[in-house]
């Protein structure tokens, strides 16, 4: 089952989910975010700086990430759309006190569901299932990243490798195991990685 289904289903289907960021009934990603309020949180995680948590950024340079920021601010403003900003004496002017008690509801709940004890077994099999459930054989890398994230708290690839050997990014992580996955390269845009699972029976 892909991250985010079809935008545009037939009229006769029913959505049975509700976004937890806008409380309309919408496809939704495992954090229970329609594709709209994910790019928000996205957008957010990159005002705040919170490189670690951001999938636009993943793949991007280091040196490249305040830029990147700046033409987020640019596009969108530099209000926060989803979050709380770092301030904690703002507050986002809410129109209606119901749905954001909803929504906070919904947020404890998708908290309350990632794994927080975890080792590099128990991400390589999470990364393995999300992979099988695609419709796809070939995934973007950066949606399997994406919900490697969002599964564990606050994944970090430094911390699953063994002594000595620390990983610099998830991508890493993956090409470590090449006899469980596959990674190609986008011919067109070498930034992009596509991720399978690796059926060779010779491996």
């Amino acid at each position: 089952m892909p991250l985010f289904q079809d935008d545009n289903p037939a009229p006769e289907e029913i959505i049975h989910t509700i976004c937890a960021g806008c409380d309309l009934s919408a496809r939704t990603n495992d954090p229970g975010l329609c594709r709209d309020c994910a790019a928000k949180l996205d957008r957010d995680l990159i005002r705040s700086r919170d490189w670690d948590y951001s999938i636009t950024v993943f793949g991007v340079a280091p040196e490249k990430r305040e830029a990147l920021r700046q033409r987020v601010i640019q596009e969108y403003g530099t209000g926060y759309e989803l979050i709380l900003p770092p301030d904690a004496s703002y507050r986002t002017p809410r129109k209606n006190k119901r749905s954001h008690s909803e929504a906070t509801q919904h947020h404890r709940q998708i908290a309350a569901q990632v794994q927080r004890e975890y080792n590099a077994d128990d991400v390589l099999q999470s990364a393995q299932f999300f992979l099988r459930s695609q419709m796809d054989e070939w995934v973007n890398f950066s949606l399997l990243a994406q919900h490697l994230y969002e599964h564990f708290y606050r994944l970090n690839p430094k911390r699953l490798g063994k002594p000595g050997n620390k990983y610099k990014s998830l991508l890493k992580f993956v090409l470590d195991y090449p006899s469980i996955f596959v990674v190609r390269q986008d011919d067109q845009n070498p930034g992009t990685y596509w991720v399978s699972l690796n059926y060779d029976p010779n491996q």
